[in-house]
């Protein structure tokens, strides 16, 4: 067989998202890229159909192709929903897969109409159990038409299952991947090199969290704690990785509180691993989660956790847990974990084995066997 044939014969898949804000914006952002770039290019033939261009789709030094509709989704679009299938049309994917709610609205119905056999909606949080009356029948539409769910843990598929009725058997789980090349534990002299590099003590106790700055991110419950642990810990530092619209919010609070020596709020960063690898302790203060991300590289880092007590966290990692929302006992759970150096130790080597599940060529090669199943069967793998 020609190199040609070959890939001719290669199976084409369809990547459905509304918009890209950035590569590293978030963490569905960062395991399309994974997927594209890890799925073996002699099998398949990923393409990225994207509605709406932004200045953060960024497509130089990518190993795929997007397609850009320039196109808002919003309801009756019809224009979206006829160029959509008129694209599907022209590429013949075998498969279809789509992400967010409304380019699982639009790519559901679209695929249908351009004759697609296998729909998958890929599910990453439970946030869809929030949506109003109306969202949730056309959800419940786009159900209707999908073959089959991919999930990123047991929490959401349980989860979707439960609230949207969704048959058990047409669920897959697969974690999210985090990169074990990039994301490893430092030396000390790494940490003290970063430490100076971005303007931290050298010395001082200094507790991490990143995250985007919304609400379900609960980081005013992290600023509030950090106002009881510097009182026991006067030189301790916390850095908060991320941005979003509680931006004010924090810097309200962080003011009110007089911290502003102690809570730096640094932004969006595109080398976070410099910046956990200034940190003693990561922390996750989330009120929900599919399965964080961040977490991941936390645990990757070799970083001790404290996270709220839900159940994504629960199935992720075995670290400190602290009652979600409460302050009071966050503080405690950080004082009483720095304060023991044994424990930190034990739950460095608990978050390494466990992450060794999240590892790319484990998680691609069930996610490429999957593939290979569903355009076998025409169904659900």
């Amino acid at each position: 067989m020609s190199k040609s044939e070959q890939y001719s014969r290669r199976i084409r898949i369809a990547l459905v998202v509304d918009r890209i804000v950035g590569w590293t914006a978030g963490g569905t952002e960062r395991q399309l890229v994974w997927l594209c770039r890890c799925l073996d290019q002699a099998l398949f033939d990923p393409v990225l159909f994207v509605f709406e261009g932004t200045s953060g789709l960024d497509t130089r030094q990518l190993p795929f192709e997007i397609r850009v509709l320039n196109s808002r989704a919003r309801w009756f679009n019809v224009r979206l929903l006829w160029d959509l299938r008129k694209r599907f049309s022209e590429f013949v994917p075998q498969i279809v897969q789509t992400f967010f709610y409304d380019a699982t609205l639009f790519g559901v119905i679209a695929a249908r109409l351009a004759g697609v056999q296998v729909i998958v909606q890929s599910r990453r949080s439970v946030g869809y159990a929030r949506l109003g009356f109306l969202r949730r029948v056309a959800l419940h539409l786009a159900n209707w038409l999908t073959t089959c769910w991919q999930c990123n843990s047991r929490f959401v598929a349980t989860s979707i299952s439960r609230t949207e009725g969704i048959p058990a058997d047409k669920i897959a789980i697969f974690p999210n991947i985090v990169d074990t090349e990039e994301f490893c534990p430092p030396s000390p002299r790494e940490r003290e090199v970063a430490r100076r590099e971005l303007g931290l003590p050298v010395n001082a106790p200094i507790f991490i969290s990143v995250a985007n700055l919304r609400p379900v991110k609960d980081l005013v419950t992290l600023v509030r704690a950090a106002a009881q642990v510097h009182q026991t810990l006067p030189e301790a530092q916390f850095v908060i990785v991320g941005e979003g619209p509680l931006i004010n919010i924090l810097n309200e609070e962080i003011d009110r509180l007089e911290l502003n020596e102690v809570i730096r709020l640094v932004g969006p960063q595109r080398n976070i691993r410099t910046w956990l690898t200034t940190a003693d302790i990561g922390i996750l203060t989330s009120q929900s989660e599919g399965s964080s991300n961040a977490l991941m590289e936390y645990m990757v880092m070799g970083l001790p956790t404290i996270v709220s007590d839900i159940p994504a966290n629960r199935e992720l990692v075995d670290g400190l847990f602290f009652r979600t929302g409460d302050p009071h006992d966050l503080a405690a759970k950080i004082l009483s974990l720095w304060m023991d150096t044994d424990a930190r130790n034990r739950i460095r080597v608990t978050n390494a084995h466990k992450i060794k599940q999240h590892e790319p060529r484990i998680i691609m090669a069930r996610l490429q066997e999957y593939y290979l199943k569903l355009t076998a069967t025409d169904g659900c793998a």
